[in-house]
Parts: structure tokens; sequence; C-alpha cells
């Protein structure tokens, strides 16, 4: 089809790219393939006598029939025809998109198209690519081998949503997961939310606000196309069309950038040209944030840690966003050369060109020096740039060597020689904070109360944060602050209250870094941005509230973090702690993922052949960090989401104490200081962090199929409320180690004590069970009960042979112990009592004593039973 020939801008290209497979969405909600003859003729293959790529047609019905949208964009007609002739490229602009497509799925060429042939393709459901995840070299696994035709973990058609994220291995189920009626109803509130987002009356959104349109677009394709399989053939049906779409339009982005600047934006004499698949036209970057968790956890003053973590953690997840939105504004760079961001790191697919590089270590030089100057080399955030790639670098065969593994040998490598140049450049005195520091009076020099690093802020004040333990003087100690210590308090005060977050160049209270702030909306997003006409200060917009569709405005915001609260103010340390089941202490629960580089790498296999592409690698690392930035949170806020604890109750008829389980809830315990990527650090009462940690594993099996190939370790800490977080979090990084070292046999540390997973499941229910002991059985004191942890440590040394010749009487010594306190003062006639007597013995020896998991059991039970 013909149409007057314009250059389309970067933003056109972007949404043509974003767009351009979105017929198969359309296609598959359909009760027939037959399109009306001219978007057949103009759109499809012809193949003689029938039409292949079908969808090509369905995407330029579908730009048609919502043109209300999209025809605020000068070039709409060129939008239409660049994003449905991906199939049958003429124009540059078209072939751009149709080189992109290919180089997302990792292709040398597009698969030959089988939906229009096949009246199954609308019943085949998207497979979860954790499902394809193997370590196994053996190519007669025959499992492994028929993966694809085996129900390993599929997804239902249903919009994003962390009760929908778990893929579905039932095999009395699947057939109802996809087919047509299910892409009908998901289709038609696809529609509805983008109509009721661009057409209804109280909205602004349009080209000309071209960031609102795209994150807006961005966040519904996502929730609606991240179940739906891009293509139904047996090749790729484990990459969703949503992962598909968006690493489509990157490429697209980066080699449009690319040609039009080596172009000098002059596309006349180009517009019949050939993409050159040799040309080296991107670089991959990856900027990694060093020193998380000493900066998180260095408060000195533990009174404050409850407010300070929160803040410091959604600091530096919105710092990565902040520093990716600083590049891509600087170098005219779009949301989509974003390939990803959470979990300490940040990557982009940046253009080639020697101006955008230039640009780009100048950038890079900005923030380095920015960062340094607010947190003194404590945080810093470490540029890798890969080497230059082509569009076949992308192949499936070379995705792997040419840039995953270059790229991550560039990141190792830029870590050893962090903070090179700021030293060496400007030395190793922080000459103007030390210059604030001596040239103050004596009089009036303070250092902040909680960093005890930083000089107050110049306009000193005083902030009543800390009530003195001394009730009786009912004094409020005043505490003055730094002034990066100040915008965290206030930092913290907002999450608690806000709907939605700006990163604007309009100058807020909370600069973040140079020309960058961020602007808190608790109402209206972006009102008054659009009233004085302000629109062009915002980097992007997200959106906190994911959870009502009439609240979102903006890109969906991983609202990674909870505080327990009461009477709407956050709990402290000591409160949460008074919380515990017996003693009152807390526990801190550290975690991540086992060998998650060599998933990446190496796992992602089909046949024991290696098929990661980019769109792969997109999809798992955005799989991952939902589960452990939202889903995690959720099931924590979850009022379904109860545990069970055993106490006496007095019976108010009876007079009577009797032994009940008590069902408590999570969200009022647990604090998550962070979670994203795939790691997590939480704090909480003691008793409700060992039931998350059980939840957790069991969701997240739920989650990744059942696959032995994934897991995650975890190591959980006792501590005393006023314990310093940092302190905490090295004992419990050392756990952690301590655990992964050997994760062939152990998955979690716990009382000092390391166990795999079953193991530690079967000990906490054994020492639930030690604990109706304690209350029902005479003579089952604690005293006793400590005199098994002795027995199980001698059984435990003998086998190790440690002091064999003492150790070996184990079993004689425990016998002793049951027969002295507890069977003679349970001696009875009744044969009853007398079996359960030898029930309970049987339970102490091989569910105790000779348990992996005995110690774990013990502990666990005299935590709980402490007064």
């Amino acid at each position: 089809m013909e149409v007057k020939f314009k250059v389309p801008n970067l933003q056109e290209i972007v949404i043509a790219a974003l767009l351009h497979d979105i017929g198969k969405f359309y296609q598959r909600a359909n009760d027939t393939d037959k399109l009306e003859n001219d978007y057949e003729v103009n759109y499809c293959v012809d193949n003689n006598n029938y039409f292949s790529y079908i969808h090509s047609g369905y995407t330029a019905k579908f730009f048609d029939e919502n043109k209300k949208i999209f025809n605020c964009f000068e070039s709409y007609d060129s939008i239409k025809e660049i994003s449905a002739m991906h199939h049958r490229p003429n124009t540059i602009f078209q072939k751009i998109i149709s080189a992109a497509d290919q180089a997302s799925a990792g292709m040398d060429r597009v698969e030959s198209e089988q939906e229009s042939k096949s009246k199954e393709f609308r019943n085949i459901p998207l497979n979860s690519l954790f499902s394809l995840i193997n370590f196994s070299e053996n190519s007669s696994n025959e499992k492994r081998d028929k993966m694809y035709n085996e129900v390993v973990g599929l997804y239902g058609l249903k919009e994003l949503n962390y009760k929908n994220v778990y893929p579905e291995s039932d095999k009395g189920k699947i057939t109802n997961l996809a087919g047509l009626k299910n892409y009908k109803d998901l289709y038609n509130n696809f529609i509805s939310e983008i109509n009721a987002t661009y057409l209804s009356n109280n909205t602004s959104i349009n080209s000309e606000n071209y960031t609102l349109f795209e994150a807006n677009l961005l966040r519904i394709i996502e929730k609606y196309l991240w179940c739906l399989p891009s293509a139904t053939n047996d090749e790729t049906k484990d990459i969703s069309l949503y992962d598909h779409l968006y690493t489509t339009a990157s490429i697209a982005s980066t080699l449009y950038i690319y040609l039009r600047n080596e172009y000098n934006n002059n596309w006349e004499d180009k517009l019949n040209s050939d993409i050159n698949k040799d040309i080296k036209f991107a670089r991959l970057l990856k900027v990694d944030v060093s020193g998380i968790q000493n900066y998180i956890f260095d408060i000195r003053k533990t009174t404050f840690s409850a407010k300070m973590l929160r803040a410091k953690s959604f600091e530096i997840s919105v710092m990565i966003k902040a520093i990716s939105q600083k590049i891509k504004d600087s170098l005219g760079l779009d949301q989509v050369n974003i390939l990803f961001e959470g979990g300490g790191n940040l990557q982009m697919l940046i253009p080639n060109n020697h101006s955008i590089l230039k640009k780009l270590d100048e950038i890079k030089r900005e923030i380095e020096e920015s960062v340094f100057e607010k947190y003194f080399g404590e945080l810093n955030f470490i540029f890798s740039l890969s080497d230059p790639l082509t569009l076949d670098d992308f192949n499936i065969k070379q995705y792997v060597n040419k840039v995953r593994k270059d790229i991550e040998k560039k990141s190792e490598r830029s870590k050893l020689n962090k903070l090179q140049r700021i030293l060496r450049e400007n030395g190793h005195i922080l000459s103007e904070i030390y210059e604030k520091l001596v040239n103050k009076k004596a009089e009036d020099f303070r250092i902040c109360q909680i960093c005890e690093k930083r000089p107050t802020a110049g306009n000193e004040k005083e902030f009543d944060l800390e009530k003195e333990a001394d009730a009786k003087d009912n004094i409020y100690k005043r505490t003055t602050l730094c002034q990066v210590c100040n915008n965290l308090i206030e930092i913290g005060k907002e999450l608690t209250r806000t709907k939605h977050f700006i990163l604007t160049k309009k100058i807020t209270r909370f600069n973040l870094l140079p020309d960058l702030f961020i602007d808190f909306r608790e109402n209206s997003p972006v009102d008054d941005y659009i009233k004085n006409k302000e629109l062009d200060k915002i980097y992007q917009i997200y959106s906190l509230d994911t959870n009502s569709s009439k609240n979102i405005f903006g890109l969906r915001w991983a609202n990674s973090y909870h505080v327990p609260v009461q009477n709407f103010e956050p709990l402290t340390f000591e409160e949460i702690s008074e919380k515990s089941t017996g003693s009152k202490k807390l526990a801190m629960l550290k975690g991540d993922v086992n060998d998650l580089g060599a998933i990446f790498w190496f796992g992602i296999k089909r046949k024991n052949e290696n098929i990661l592409t980019l769109s792969r690698y997109a999809n798992l690392s955005r799989m991952f960090d939902y589960f452990f930035s939202e889903v995690l949170v959720k099931i924590i806020k979850d009022e379904n989401e109860k545990y069970k604890v055993i106490e006496l109750k007095l019976n108010e008829e009876t007079k009577i104490k009797e032994l009940i389980e008590k069902e408590l809830f999570l969200n009022d315990k647990i604090y998550v200081v962070y979670s994203g990527g795939d790691d997590f650090t939480l704090i909480g009462s003691w008793d409700a962090i060992i039931e998350f940690s059980i939840k957790l594993y069991e969701y997240f099996k739920k989650y990744t199929c059942n696959n032995e190939s994934i897991d995650f370790s975890c190591a959980i800490g006792m501590f005393n409320s006023k314990t310093p977080p940092l302190y905490m979090a090295d004992v419990c990084e050392q756990d952690l180690h301590n655990v992964k070292a050997r994760k062939d046999k152990f998955n979690v540390s716990d009382f000092n004590e390391m166990v795999n997973w079953t193991d530690f499941i079967d000990a906490i229910k054994n020492g639930k069970e030690l604990i109706k002991n304690y209350y029902n059985v005479a003579g089952f004191s604690r005293s006793f009960i400590y005199k098994m942890l002795r027995i199980f440590k001698m059984r435990k040394d003998f086998e190790d042979v440690k002091n064999a010749s003492k150790n070996a009487k184990w079993k004689a010594l425990f016998k002793y112990y049951f027969v002295r306190n507890i069977y003679e003062k349970n001696s009875t006639k009744d044969e009853k009592v007398k079996e359960k007597m030898e029930e309970l013995e049987d339970f102490l020896l091989k569910k105790i004593i000779e348990n992996k998991g005995g110690g774990i059991a013990i502990k666990y039970a005299l935590q709980a039973t402490r007064e």
C-alpha cells in the first residue's frame, strides 16, 4: 500500500515496533482468520493459493480501529505501515522493524508462520520459561528431551496479577488455559483499558505528552500480553508476546538512532536500502550498584532503624531508575532502550555512534562525581560497556558468547577499578566537605546523629524523632540531622501515602542527581504539569498503586516494601519484637537464588541446546524480579496468609487452661527491607520470619514449575531488638555464604544449623509437636528439652567422629533421660497411656535426635516456650 513518504521520528518507530505483532492478539480473539481483502492483499504474505502471516493484516486493522488513539502522531499512516509491513518490508523503516523482530527472537530468519494453517493455535498457552531450566548434560534424558511435549508449566490468559503468575501443571486443567473465549475476554479488557486511558474526557495523554503516552502503553501491554505466546509453534512458545514486542522495540530504537546519526538524518537516498547485518550498531550498557548492604544497614542509632531502612532501600532502587532516565534523556534514547532495572543493576541497549559514546562518558563522569560527593564512596554505580554488536550477534547461536559473557567479563573488570578516576583526578580527601567542617564555628559544629558522617544541614532544624527511655521526665530528645538523613526520613513518610512519583527536572526537596528530582504525588499525577506546561520536565512517571486500575498512571513500579503499621504509625523494631511468640527476639531473613548466573548462561535449554536470546533474557529477568518485588510483598500483606502458634488459653466456662492453635497475620510482624531481582532481606518477629520463609519457598517452587534446577537459599538469624542492623546483615550474609558453599546439601541456615528445605520444613513441624508435648505431658519441661539438645549434639558429634568414646553413649543417655523425666512421671496401668509414651519415645528418637533437622526443632521449641 503506497503512503506518501514522510520520515518517521524515533517515537513513531518505537510505537510501530511495540505494536508490530499486536495483530496476533487480535487474530486469536476472533472467530475467523479471514480478513477483509484489502488487509490480506496489502499486508499479508501471498503464497499463490493462500495468504500467510495473517496477523500482519490484523495489526493494520488494529491501528485503523483505534485511529483516535494513534492519529495524535503526525505520521500515523506511516506508523501503521511500518508496523504491519514487517513481513514484507519495502522501506528502510519497515526493514528496521523486520530486522529487530528477527534479532529479538534470535533467528537468522523468522520461522514459517503456522498459525494460519492450524486450528489449534488459539488453544496453545504460553509455556513457562522456568520449565526449560536444566543443568543436565545427558542427552538421553527423556524427560528433558520431550520438554515441549510434556505438561511442565503453562500460563492461563489472565491479566498480570500476583495471583495469576503461577504456571499450571495439572493435565486436567490445561485445556482451559487458552482458547477463543479466553482470548476474547482478555482482548476486550485490553481495548477497554486503552480507551479509558487515552480517550476519556479527563485525560490529556497524546503524542505531545509522549513520555506519558508510552509509559501507559508499556504498562498496559505488559498487563495483558505477558501471558500470550509470541508464536505458537514448538520453537518459540516459551517467549511472551510482551517480551518479544519490548525487545523488538529496543533493538529497533537503537538501530534507528544509529542509522539516523550515520546518515546525518538524511534518509531520502536510503529509503529503499537494505539493512546490513554486519554493521556494529549497538552496545550493551550495564550499571551495577556496589556497597548496597553496608549503605542500607549502616545506621548508627538503632532507634531510627525502622524509619531509615525502608527509605534507604527505596533510594537505591529509585537511583537506578534515575540513572537510566538521565542516560536516556541525555543521549536522546527511548524508554524501551532500558532493558532491565532491578536487583541492583541496570541494563540498556545504546547506539554505537562515536557522538553517543562520547556523551555517555560525560554523563558517566557527572554521575560518578555526584554520587561520590553524596555517598563518600559507600555506594557506587559501576558502568560497563560491551564490545560493539551486530544484528547477527543476537542470533541464538551467538548471543551467549558474543553478548552475555562479554558484558559480564567487562562488569567484573569494572568493579575492580571503581572510584579510580575520581580518586586520580580529585585526590583522596573530600575537600568541599572538609572545608565545610573546618569553617564552622566550634559552637555551631555538629555531626549528624544518624549517619555520624556528615555535617548537619546549613539551615539547621531540630526534629522530634526519639522519645527518651526515661518516661518520668517525658522529654523528647532533640536530634539534628544532615540533609541526606533528613531527606531519607521525609522520603519514608512520603512512601506511606503516595500513589505515584515522578522523576523530574522540576526542583523539589528530593534531589537524586544533577537536574533530577523526585516529585511524590498523593493524588493527581500530572495535572499541574499540564496546567503549567511543564510536561517537558518529566523524565518518567511511576505508579505504586498497582492493584487498582482506576488509580494507575504511568509505568508499573514494583513497590517491594512493607512496613508494619499500627495507628497509622510504622512500628519500631522493639515493637515488632514484642509480637514474637515466647522469646521476644527479632529475626533477619536473607536469601537469594542459587546459581543465577548459570541459569542465564547455560541453563535455558532445549534438548541440551542453549537457546538463550535477548527476549528470553528479558523474560527471565522480569519474572524473577516480579516474584521477589511483587509476589513476596503480596504474600505478607494477604490477610489469608496466616500462620499458627500453639499456646494455652483459659477457658472462661471451665476455668481450665486449654491448648489451642492461634492464627496470626504476617503483615504486622514483618518489615521488608529490600526485595527485588533475585534476592531479599526481611526483619520481623522471629516466629513470623520462620513461617514466612517456608511459605515463600513453597510459592517460589510453584512459581518456577517445581523445577529441581531452580532454588533459593536463605539464612535466618536471631537478634535482640537493639542489635545494629549492619551487624545483623553481616552475620546473615556469612551464614548465607556458608549455606551456598554447600548448596548441594543445604539450603537453609537457622539456629546455627544448616539443612535442606525438606528437613527444615519437617523440623519446624516437629518443633511444634515438641511444644504440644511441653504443654500436655508431665515432666516434658524446658529442662528436658535442653537435655534433648545435648543428646542431639552428642549423636551428631559421634557420627562426625568427634570424641567418639564419650559420645557413643548418646542412645543410652537418651533412654535414661526419657525414663527418668517422662516415663516414670506418666507411669500408669492404662494401656493407651503406655502406648502414647512409646509413641512419644519413638518420635523423640527418630524425628528429633536422629533427624538432620532435630537441632532446629529443639531450638524452635525452646524459643517458643520461653516466658
